[in-house]
């Protein structure tokens, strides 16, 4: 209970109204007979206008449920702007450069700005947004999967929702995690906003930091089953239950660009997901060179998480990458992969980044036995590193940068000397556009193998592509 009122006596001078507020009082200063005025009481003439700028927004807050949290947005302008907050886009009736929830609880979860009106002029700025979440706490929707549920228009779910709750809010769930114990409250159980079908909304309140959401909802969500299961039995109306996560979008698949599709992993309100473009098995490679999708999960927390449609336009691969990407899928063998290879790479002058990283990555696939069983996949190999080594230079040295394609291609060329199949006396020799080699066995009088000197391949790359070893 307040002890007193900030705003009696009124504290804002030259006409400006009050508002109270917690410890504190905000002045509205508006025009009067004698001018605009600014200030902290509305007690400074405002000789020069200039229009509201924030310089400061609210940050992000993450804290345990049930404390304090305070929000800060710092404006400028003469006359001092009259700031609001606002939570989801919707005003709330709190004014000044501060808000503080006292006691966090689940529904004061959400993202919040500020507004920045001049007074004089009524030009806005607004400010970032900041999300208030709470650590350990998650909502679960639970629809009523059961024929034999009571009808809606019976009104009969929701003295049903009711007197679940009245038996499972304040209940503790224990749930065996190895050798330790993980302690689940059950803070509610309400109707789900919007839901199609019968169903409950229940917010769950766990103290620890050592899962992440997803996680924590994984260990939880079985449990919940269980216990609202059990206490349709005891109301003496049995239902079975399927659930998902309220607050956050779910594990989904999306077909995004034009070589495959992404699985979006589970993923909280206000967070941006990045994933690779799909390319079969070889996506990772796409992250090292920023070809790249997003998806929002969007939402707030009243209405419930959802995804957005993701944002794939440098998914669009064509031309070389597009088959690449689709190279291994019907391949069996490394002596197959070789061949495609070789193929595709053939036009050189054409070779982008992402085709110079991909090929590299999928020689790797071939095996030194597949090697060692066939002149031909050798043969091959060179004849693929020359294509790459005679790639555009800015193409060369990108995927250096990012994949150190270069490095990787110059152990392939050791691995091929070293294992390619040879008749004895009869030298393999290999006369590409960016490097030539010979290849041969020696007789020695000891055991030690004599290990082929790449050094003049290597030189010989750099000086024709600057396909230079790191």
């Amino acid at each position: 209970v307040k002890a007193f009122n900030n705003c009696n006596p009124n504290p804002c001078q030259n006409g400006g109204s009050c508002l109270d507020g917690i410890d504190d009082f905000t002045c509205m200063c508006t025009n009067s007979l004698l001018g605009y005025f600014t200030g902290k009481n509305c007690s400074e003439e405002v000789i020069e206008q200039t229009p509201p700028q924030i310089t400061q927004d609210p940050e992000d807050k993450d804290v345990a449920l049930s404390s304090s949290v305070t929000l800060r947005c710092v404006a400028e302008g003469n006359p001092l702007p009259l700031i609001q907050w606002y939570r989801d886009n919707e005003p709330l009736n709190v004014f000044g450069q501060e808000y503080t929830i006292s006691s966090v609880q689940p529904n004061d979860r959400g993202f919040y700005h500020c507004r920045a009106t001049g007074i004089a002029s009524n030009e806005v700025a607004v400010s970032k947004s900041a999300s208030v979440l709470i650590q350990g706490v998650l909502q679960h929707g639970m629809l009523v999967e059961s024929s034999k549920r009571r009808r809606r228009e019976e009104n009969g779910i929701t003295s049903f929702i009711e007197e679940v709750n009245v038996l499972l809010a304040g209940m503790e769930l224990t749930i065996q995690i190895d050798n330790s114990t993980l302690i689940t409250e059950i803070i509610s159980v309400t109707s789900l906003p919007g839901a199609s079908m019968d169903g409950l909304l229940v917010t769950t309140a766990t103290s620890t930091d050592q899962f992440t959401a997803p996680q924590l909802s994984a260990l939880i969500a079985p449990n919940l089953i269980e216990a609202v299961e059990q206490a349709s039995q005891v109301l003496n109306q049995p239902m079975k239950f399927t659930i998902f996560r309220f607050d956050g979008c779910p594990v989904e698949d999306t077909v995004c660009g034009s070589t495959g599709s992404i699985e979006w992993p589970e993923s909280e309100i206000g967070a941006v997901s990045r994933q690779p473009c799909p390319c079969g098995l070889n996506s990772s490679v796409f992250a090292d060179l920023d070809l790249i999708a997003s998806r929002e999960c969007a939402g707030d927390f009243e209405t419930g998480a959802r995804w957005i449609i993701p944002e794939c336009s440098s998914c669009n691969l064509t031309g070389t990458t597009g088959i690449l990407c689709g190279l291994t899928d019907n391949i069996d063998s490394g002596g197959q992969l070789a061949s495609a290879l070789l193929t595709v790479t053939n036009n050189t002058e054409e070779l982008r980044t992402e085709d110079v990283a991909l090929s590299t990555v999928l020689l790797e696939v071939i095996t030194t036995s597949e090697i060692q069983e066939d002149l031909m996949v050798s043969l091959d190999i060179l004849g693929i590193v020359d294509h790459l080594a005679s790639a555009p230079q800015e193409s060369i040295r990108a995927s250096q940068q990012n994949t150190n394609s270069s490095l990787i291609l110059l152990d392939l060329l050791q691995t091929v000397t070293e294992n390619v199949p040879l008749e004895e006396n009869v030298p393999l020799k290999f006369v590409g556009e960016s490097f030539g080699l010979q290849v041969q066995t020696v007789m020695v009088d000891h055991e030690t193998p004599l290990v082929p000197d790449l050094s003049s391949i290597a030189d010989s790359i750099a000086n024709n592509s600057n396909m230079r070893p790191p």
